[in-house]
């Protein structure tokens, strides 16, 4: 890696905030879809915008090919921060028909899916998850706005 490009990484860091020795910033687009693992985080440039997926929170989502009344639960937390600002935690949340939105400032934050769905008798550890999610510009309709 260059000189240059070393130096922009590390003024790109300063300025997003990220810890020495944390995995480097994703860089994500605004309305498209992209991955996080627990502990990841992902950076929109354009709009000096760090998102990172902090936990699963709870997962009573029901197993695969097991019979329950209610289909369940997870709830992803994350947090947004633009520019050199305070760090914004949201709860997201599985079934996505229900919380699974959420604003901050101009923009709204999408679960658009969390995997690995649980199965009977296999345990998911934090690192086993991964959160498909997607930022937008403006609030969604039914989102919960910080």
């Amino acid at each position: 890696m260059s000189f240059a490009a070393l130096a922009l990484a590390a003024s790109v860091a300063s300025v997003i905030g990220e810890a020495p020795g944390s995995p480097d910033p994703k860089q994500v687009a605004l309305g498209e879809s992209f991955e996080l693992r627990p502990g990841e985080t992902g950076v929109i440039e354009a709009e000096a915008l760090q998102i990172g997926f902090d936990e699963v929170a709870g997962d009573s989502r029901c197993p695969k090919n097991v019979q329950c009344i209610w289909e369940g639960d997870a709830t992803v937390r994350v947090w947004l921060r633009q520019a050199a600002g305070p760090k914004q935690v949201l709860e997201l949340h599985t079934p996505a028909k229900d919380r699974g939105s959420a604003s901050f400032l101009a923009y709204s934050v999408r679960l658009v899916r969390l995997d690995p769905y649980p199965v009977l008798g296999k345990t998911i550890t934090r690192r086993d998850y991964l959160a498909t999610l997607e930022v937008t510009r403006g609030s969604s309709p039914g989102s919960d706005t910080r």
